[in-house]
C-alpha cells in the first residue's frame, strides 16, 4: 500500500504537496505561462524546504502587494512558499478620499495598465489634470482636485490631499488681486479656511473734470483697457485722448482739461500787434506795442506779452506816457528850452531836457535846469 499524499493547489499556478508519516515535505510549482517571462532554474516543480525559486513577470505583470516585477520565494518547512509566486496582471485602483465625484462611476470596467479614465470633482473643487493614465505607479497624473479658488495657483508642491491643520498657499494669476500670497487652513471638518476669491483687478471709470468719454461708457474696466475722451466746448486739447488702466489699477496717459482764454485783455495806451481771435489755448500768447510816443516798459515783470494759461490771461504790460510841456507854463516859470526857444514839446519817457531862464531872469536852481520826463511827469525849473 502506496503511502498517503496531500495536494494543496492555489490557482491555477502553484501547488504544494505534504507527506504524512514522517515523509520528506516539498513545494510544487505548476507549470504556467500567464503573465510569466522567465523562471530560474527553469523546469524545475518541486522544491524542498529551503529551497528557492525566482519568477520574472512579463511587462504587464507583477506580483502583489510588493509590485516587483521579479521575486524569489523560498518553500518554506509547511509546505507553502513565504509568498504567492504568481504574476498578477498589474491594475489600478479606485481613487478614494481625493474629492473625485463618483469614483466608482468614473474608474470602473478597465483599469489595467496603460488605460486611460476621465473624471469629475466635486462641487467647489477644481480638476487638475482631466484624464489621468494607469502606470505602474498607480493613477498618473494622481486625479488631482483642488479648492475652487478660480484665477490662482497653488504656492509649492501641490498633494492630493491634506491632514487637518494643514496649511497651504495660494496666488492670484496676473492682473487679479490680492497680490500678496493668502493662507489657508484645513480646519477639523475637513473645510479649508481663509479663503479670499481672486478678483480680477479694473480701473473706475475715470473722473476727468470738464471732459465726457467717448462712446459707451462702464462703471469699471479691465486692466490694458484704452479709452478715449475728449474736453468739453471751451476747454483744451482739442484732440480727444486716450488713456490706458495700468496694472496698478490706474489711468496713464491722462491730461487734464484747461479751460480756453478768450479775447486778450486791453492794455491802457496799447493794442496787440495782430487781430485777435475770440479762442486762445494755454501757453498762446498775445504781443503789444504802445501808442505813438508812449514808452513800453520792459523791466521784469513787465514785457510786451500776455500769455494764456489754463483760461487766464497772465503778464504784466505798461506803457509809459511821454510827458508835455506848453509855451505857458515855461513863460510860467520864466525859462525856455536851451535849444529851440519858446515852443510845445513831448519828451518820451527818460528822454532828458535842459532849460534856460528867459532874457534877464535868473534860475533859482541852476541843477534844476536839466529835467527828465517820468511816466509823464517832469518837474519843471523856474527862473525869476
Amino acid at each position: 500500500m502506496g503511502v498517503p499524499v496531500q495536494f494543496i493547489c492555489f490557482s491555477c499556478f502553484l501547488c504544494f504537496v505534504t507527506g504524512v508519516q514522517g515523509q520528506v515535505i516539498t513545494c510544487v510549482l505548476m507549470s504556467t505561462t500567464i503573465g510569466v517571462e522567465k523562471i530560474n532554474p527553469a523546469g524545475k516543480t518541486i522544491f524542498r524546504v529551503g529551497e528557492r525559486v525566482e519568477i520574472t513577470c512579463t511587462e504587464k505583470y507583477w506580483f502583489r502587494p510588493t509590485k516587483e516585477s521579479i521575486k524569489s520565494f523560498i518553500c518554506q518547512d509547511d509546505g507553502q512558499w513565504d509568498y504567492n509566486p504568481g504574476c498578477e496582471e498589474i491594475r489600478c485602483e479606485v481613487p478614494r478620499d481625493q474629492h473625485v465625484v463618483w469614483p466608482y462611476y468614473y474608474f470602473r470596467g478597465d483599469m489595467n495598465l496603460g488605460v486611460k479614465k476621465y473624471y469629475r470633482c466635486e462641487r467647489g473643487y477644481d480638476q487638475v489634470e482631466a484624464v489621468t493614465t494607469c502606470t505602474r505607479d498607480g493613477w498618473t497624473p494622481k486625479p488631482q482636485c483642488t479648492p475652487n479658488i478660480t484665477n490662482a495657483q497653488i504656492v509649492g508642491d501641490q498633494r492630493p490631499n491634506y491632514r487637518i491643520s494643514s496649511i497651504l498657499h495660494y496666488k492670484c494669476n496676473p492682473g487679479f488681486e490680492p497680490d500678496q500670497h493668502v493662507q489657508i487652513t484645513c480646519n477639523s471638518q475637513s473645510k479649508w479656511t481663509g479663503i479670499q476669491q481672486c478678483t480680477e483687478k479694473m480701473c473706475a471709470a475715470p473722473n476727468i473734470t470738464n471732459a465726457e468719454i467717448v462712446g459707451d461708457q462702464r462703471p469699471n474696466y479691465t486692466i490694458s483697457s484704452e479709452i478715449h475722451y475728449k474736453c468739453n466746448t471751451g476747454f483744451e486739447p482739442d484732440q480727444p485722448i486716450q488713456i490706458t488702466c495700468n496694472p496698478q489699477t490706474e489711468w496713464t496717459g491722462i491730461r487734464q482739461c484747461t479751460e480756453k482764454c478768450g479775447p486778450p485783455p486791453n492794455v491802457e495806451f496799447a493794442d496787440t500787434t495782430e487781430l485777435t481771435k475770440n479762442e486762445y489755448n494755454s501757453e498762446e500768447r498775445v504781443e503789444y506795442r504802445c501808442f505813438n510816443k508812449y514808452t513800453l516798459l520792459q523791466r521784469h515783470p513787465y514785457s510786451k506779452y500776455y500769455t494764456c494759461e489754463q483760461g487766464e490771461w497772465r503778464g504784466n504790460i505798461k506803457c509809459l506816457k511821454p510827458c508835455t510841456v506848453t509855451v505857458e507854463e515855461m513863460d510860467e516859470r520864466g525859462i525856455e528850452l536851451r535849444k529851440g526857444g519858446r515852443q510845445k514839446i513831448f519828451p518820451l519817457h527818460e528822454d532828458i531836457i535842459t532849460f534856460a531862464c528867459q532874457r534877464e531872469k535868473k534860475p533859482l536852481n541852476v541843477n534844476a535846469l536839466i529835467q527828465y520826463c517820468n511816466d509823464g511827469v517832469m518837474i519843471l525849473p523856474e527862473c525869476v
